[in-house]
């Protein structure tokens, strides 16, 4: 009698053990994953909290960083570039990084965006068919700090035609990129410098940009 409660016994233990182990790995199979991003900026940006845990398979939203004459474009994530917001599908700790673009002002219809140090010219989406045109010399930032415009961008009017009457280049444009003019066959333009023939002499001018074509 008492070894058949005992082998009662045993037996009530090594299925408890079974159902206990059970539940625990049940447990583990559904706990949350949890990654740390990391959130990488330049030293000129900003954002509201750089370290943040998300949960694999749910939604995450991320800080925008702000930078000055610049536009945020996305978190770059591998191949992938994040929005802000989304599922999160990773698996382990990592860091994304901020990707910018340079952001576009408008200054008297031409689209300007700074770089480093100076503004290129790379568009135009004013009123056409104007007597004179006149590129800016100079453009002032978010940071309100002052830009020489020294540069017309690559492609910057391509197949415009004639789109004014004459187009007057200051002396602080020193490049010309490549097809800046491009399609623009016919286009007057008149440098603003003393002497027109030392400012072609001495400025880089690219490909393709008609009679300015070294």
């Amino acid at each position: 009698m008492m070894k058949r409660v005992c082998l009662i016994i045993a037996l009530l233990m090594i299925v408890l053990c079974i159902v206990s182990c059970s539940n625990q790995e049940d447990a583990s199979s559904t706990s949350p994953i949890y990654c740390q991003v990391t959130l990488s900026v330049p030293n000129d940006a900003t954002i509201d909290g750089s370290v943040h845990q998300v949960e694999w398979g749910k939604s995450y939203i991320f800080p925008v960083p702000k930078r000055l004459n610049f536009e945020f474009v996305g978190w770059q994530y591998g191949e992938e570039i994040l929005r802000p917001y989304g599922i999160w599908t990773g698996s382990d700790n990592t860091t994304i990084t901020a990707v910018w673009a340079c952001k576009k002002y408008i200054v008297d219809g031409f689209l300007v965006e700074i770089r480093d140090d100076h503004a290129v010219i790379v568009g135009y989406i004013g009123d056409v068919g104007l007597e004179t045109l006149t590129i800016p010399s100079e453009i002032l930032g978010e940071d309100n700090k002052t830009y020489t415009i020294t540069t017309i961008g690559d492609s910057a009017f391509k197949d415009m035609g004639i789109f004014t009457e004459m187009l007057m280049i200051p002396g602080t444009i020193t490049i010309i990129e490549d097809n800046a003019i491009s399609g623009c066959t016919g286009l007057p333009i008149k440098i603003l410098v003393d002497d027109p023939q030392l400012w072609h002499a001495n400025a880089t001018i690219g490909a393709n940009n008609g009679g300015l074509t070294k």
